[in-house]
């Protein structure tokens, strides 16, 4: 009888601190998959930024050897003149 009287109140004990360990656990829980989801919405923008950011590059460069090859064609041109 004091045996399972024992149990229960052990039982009842652990419960209690199942549920407390819970409800202090569970903000930060919360808190760690929100900013993973954050983390990984940032993530994906910086991919596409990072992507844009060398098409760009890219352009420019187009741009500078294209720029070079104009000034190359005017000077033979005044050279010629």
């Amino acid at each position: 009888m004091i045996e399972k009287q024992t149990d229960l109140i052990w039982f009842d004990y652990e419960t209690r601190l199942r549920k407390l360990i819970e409800e202090i656990l569970e903000p930060t829980v919360k808190r760690s998959k929100e900013e993973r989801e954050l983390f990984d919405i940032l993530s994906k923008k910086n991919e596409s930024l990072t992507k844009r950011v060398e098409d760009l590059e890219f352009m420019s460069q187009r741009t500078q050897k294209r720029q070079t090859s104009f000034e190359d064609i005017f000077k033979r041109l005044n050279e010629l003149v």
